[in-house]
C-alpha cells in the first residue's frame, strides 16, 4: 500500500505535525478537493518553517521561522540583479546573514530550493541544473529542512537526526547561540567577507578563532593577519579595550579538549536582534537593530584606528594612537632601519641596543650582571604567547632562567604567558584593557632606565619648585601692585627716565626737581618696612619731634631682593640699599615721620631740599627719601657712636 507524506501548514507547521495519511481509492470528491487545496496552499504559503521533499520553494516564495525573525528566501543585493538564496533577518531593511550560492548566482527568477532525491538540500536553476547542495554524504530520502528561531537552517533525516546546519558553514555573520568552532585537527569555523556590498561571493578577508590553548579572534587579509582580539581570559578577550559588561554579555568559550573549543554569545533578552559580521573592508562589526529608527546601527568595530591593524609597528615596536609618533621602539630597543622610520614606515621594526646575557660571549657571561625586565603597563600583549603553568610569583624567574624567553605577563584568568622570538603587535592602551608586560633587557639598559628616571624626577622637582617660586613672586607682585594702586601716591616712578616726579601742581614740583638734580636716591617704602622689621621697636634708635629713627637690618638675601626688583620693574639703583647698607658698605638709619607730627608736605620737602645740600663733618648726611601715600621717610647715614645729646646728657 503506497503512503504519501504531507506537511500541513495551518495554523503553523511543526515537525510534530508531520503525519502520514493512507490514501485509499476511490476517494470522495470532498477528499480530493481538500488534497488539491492543501497542495495549492503549500505552493504559495510563506508561513511554514519546514521544507519537505514534496515541496519546492520558488523565487518570491519564502520560509519564515516560527518567531518570524528570520526567513529563507531569494534576494538580490544592492545594485545587483543576480539572484541568491539566503537566510535574512525579517526586517524592512534587507539583511542577509547567510548565502547558499554566494559564488554561483542565478541570472533569472526561475530558481528553486528543494530536497533532492538523495535527501540533500539543493538550489536548482530554471533548467533544473544544480547550483548549490548541502552535499551530505550520509543523507537519506524523506529528509526535511527547518529554519529555526535562531536563524539556523538545519537538514534533518526521518529519524530526527541533524545531517547538516548552516551554523557550521557560516558566510560572513556570527549569530547568537551559534557555535564558532576552532580545532587543531578538524575544520574550523571561518567568517568570510563579501567581495563588496553588492557581491556576496567570498572576499579576501576572513576571521576565526586560533589557537585552542589560548583562543583569540584573528582576522586575515588573505593569508596575512590583519587584526586580533588578544587571548580569552574566561570573561573577555584581553586585547579588546572596550570589551566590558556591555559587550561581553553571554559570551562563553567552551573547551571540549586540548585540541578544540567553540565560542558562543547570547543575550538575556532572546528577542534582541544583534549579530557580528565581517565587512568587505576587513573589519569585524557588531550590528544592533534599533526599533525606533527601524534600521541597523553599528555598536562596535574591531578596526577603529591605525593601531588596531596587526603588527603596525613591526617587531619590538609599540603602537600608541595618542602619541604623535604613533610607533616607538620598546625600552632597550632602537629602529632597525632609521631611514624608513623617519619616513613613517615601521614595518622593519626594532632591534636590541644591547645583547642579552645569553647572547654575549660565554667566557665573560658569568662576570656580567644578569638581565632584568622593564615593565610596560596596560598593553595589548604581543601575538604568539606560550602558556606556562608557573605561579604568578615564579612567572618572571622562570622566564629569566630560559634564554629563549624575551617577555612575560600574568593574567588571573589565563595564568603565566611567556614569549620567545619577536614581539609582534604590541599596543599601548590609555584608558582600560590590556595587562602589564615585562620585557627582558640587558642589565646596562636597566641602569639607563634608572638614570633616566632619576633625571626626569629631578627635572620635574626643580621645574615644580621654579614654577611655585614664580607663582609666589607673581602673587607678591600683584599684592604689592594692588596696594600701591589703592594708595594716593605722591610720587610716581618714571622707569624709562629713571626719574621721580611730584603728582600735584604748585611749588613742591620745583623742589622735587631740585632733589632730582641733586641725584638723591629714592627708596621703596615696602623695602624700608621690611628692612626695619615693619618699624619694630627693637630696631628703634630714638624718637624726635617729628618721628622715630630706626636702624636698618638686613632680613633677606641679595638674590631675593634682586628678584623682587626685577618683578616690580624698579630702578636698579634701589637694590644697593636693600641690605641695610649702601653699595660702599655704609650703614644707614631710617627716620619715619609721624602722621600726627603736623609736618606737611611743604615742610617735609623743605627739609629734604635743605638737608640734602648740607655737608659737615658734625652733621649726619641725608642719603635718600621715600614718599608713598601718607608715608614720609628720610634715610640718613648711621651714627655708630650715637648722637651728641647722648654724650652730653647720657
Amino acid at each position: 500500500m503506497k503512503r504519501l507524506t504531507i506537511g500541513f501548514t495551518f495554523p503553523v507547521l511543526t515537525q510534530e505535525h508531520l503525519t502520514s495519511y493512507e490514501i485509499k481509492p476511490p476517494m470522495s470528491l470532498l477528499h480530493q478537493f481538500l488534497v488539491l487545496l492543501q497542495f495549492s496552499y503549500l505552493k504559495f504559503c510563506t508561513c511554514t518553517y519546514t521544507l519537505i521533499s514534496t515541496h519546492l520553494i520558488k523565487d518570491h516564495e519564502t520560509i519564515i521561522s516560527n518567531n518570524t525573525n528570520f526567513k529563507l528566501a531569494f534576494f538580490s543585493p544592492a545594485n545587483s540583479t543576480s539572484r541568491y538564496v539566503g537566510i535574512l533577518y525579517n526586517t524592512p531593511v534587507q539583511t542577509a546573514i547567510w548565502v547558499a550560492n554566494r559564488d554561483k548566482p542565478l541570472n533569472d527568477t526561475f530558481g528553486t530550493v528543494a530536497i533532492s532525491g538523495d535527501g540533500n538540500l539543493v538550489v536548482l536553476d530554471g533548467q533544473q541544473q544544480l547550483i548549490w547542495s548541502s552535499n551530505v554524504s550520509n543523507s537519506m530520502a524523506n529528509s526535511s529542512a527547518q529554519l529555526l528561531d535562531s536563524g539556523n537552517l538545519v537538514l534533518i533525516d526521518k529519524f530526527g537526526r541533524t545531517l547538516w546546519q548552516s551554523f557550521e558553514h557560516p558566510s560572513d555573520s556570527f549569530l547568537q547561540n551559534m557555535r564558532f568552532a576552532v580545532s587543531n585537527t578538524h575544520e574550523k569555523s571561518l567568517l568570510t567577507s563579501w567581495k563588496s556590498p553588492s557581491d556576496p561571493s567570498v572576499g579576501i578577508y576572513s576571521v576565526g578563532i586560533n589557537p585552542p590553548n589560548l583562543p583569540q579572534f584573528v582576522a586575515w587579509n588573505g593569508s596575512n593577519p590583519y587584526w586580533r582580539s588578544g587571548p580569552w581570559n574566561g570573561q573577555i578577550f584581553i586585547g579588546v579595550p572596550d570589551m566590558n559588561s556591555v559587550y561581553n554579555i553571554g559570551f562563553d568559550l567552551t573547551k571540549e579538549n586540548d585540541e578544540s573549543a567553540y565560542l558562543t554569545f547570547s543575550y538575556l533578552n532572546a528577542s534582541t536582534r544583534t549579530y557580528y559580521f565581517m565587512d568587505s573592508e576587513g573589519s569585524l562589526l557588531q550590528r544592533y537593530w534599533y526599533d525606533a529608527k527601524q534600521d541597523w546601527v553599528i555598536i562596535w568595530s574591531a578596526i577603529e584606528n591605525e593601531c588596531d591593524v596587526y603588527g603596525k609597528c613591526g617587531a619590538f615596536g609599540s603602537c600608541d594612537i595618542q602619541d604623535s609618533r604613533l610607533c616607538t621602539c620598546l625600552e632597550g630597543f632602537m629602529p632597525r632601519n632609521l631611514n624608513e622610520w623617519s619616513r613613517k614606515n615601521w614595518t622593519s621594526g626594532c632591534e636590541r641596543r644591547t645583547l642579552l646575557q645569553c647572547e654575549r660571549n660565554t667566557s665573560t657571561s658569568n662576570q656580567d650582571k644578569k638581565d632584568g625586565f622593564l615593565k610596560l603597563t596596560t598593553v595589548k600583549v604581543p601575538d604568539f604567547p606560550e602558556l606556562s603553568y608557573a605561579e604568578e610569583s615564579d612567572c618572571g624567574s622562570e622566564c629569566l632562567n630560559n634564554c629563549s624567553c624575551v617577555a612575560y605577563a600574568y593574567n588571573n584568568g589565563i595564568g603565566c604567558m611567556q614569549w620567545s622570538g619577536n614581539l609582534i603587535d604590541t599596543v599601548k592602551f590609555r584608558e582600560s584593557g590590556g595587562v602589564d608586560l615585562y620585557v627582558r633587557v640587558a642589565y646596562s639598559e636597566l641602569d639607563k632606565k634608572t638614570n633616566t628616571d632619576l633625571i626626569i624626577a629631578i627635572t620635574v622637582i626643580i621645574g615644580s619648585i621654579s614654577i611655585l617660586l614664580v607663582i609666589f613672586f607673581a602673587w607678591k607682585c600683584m599684592a604689592k601692585g594692588k596696594g600701591k594702586k589703592n594708595t594716593s601716591d605722591v610720587f610716581a616712578y618714571g622707569r624709562a627716565e629713571n626719574s621721580l616726579e611730584y603728582s600735584h601742581e604748585g611749588s613742591p614740583r620745583e623742589k622735587i626737581n631740585q632733589v632730582k638734580r641733586e641725584e638723591l636716591p629714592v627708596f621703596r617704602f615696602e623695602a624700608l618696612a621690611e628692612a626695619t622689621e615693619n618699624f619694630h621697636a627693637a630696631q628703634k634708635l630714638g624718637q624726635g619731634g617729628f618721628g622715630a629713627v630706626y636702624k636698618v637690618k638686613c632680613r633677606t638675601n641679595c638674590f631675593e631682593q634682586h628678584l623682587y626688583t626685577y618683578l616690580y620693574n624698579f630702578l636698579a639703583e634701589v637694590d644697593a640699599y636693600l641690605q641695610g647698607k649702601l653699595s660702599d658698605g655704609q650703614e644707614i638709619a631710617v627716620k619715619r615721620l609721624s602722621r600726627s607730627s603736623g609736618q606737611g608736605m611743604e615742610e617735609f620737602m623743605n627739609e629734604v631740599v635743605v638737608i640734602s645740600k648740607l655737608q659737615h663733618r658734625n652733621l649726619v648726611r641725608l642719603l635718600g627719601c621715600c614718599v608713598e601715600g601718607e608715608e614720609k621717610v628720610l634715610i640718613y647715614e648711621y651714627m655708630p657712636n650715637r648722637s651728641l645729646d647722648a654724650l652730653l646728657f647720657g
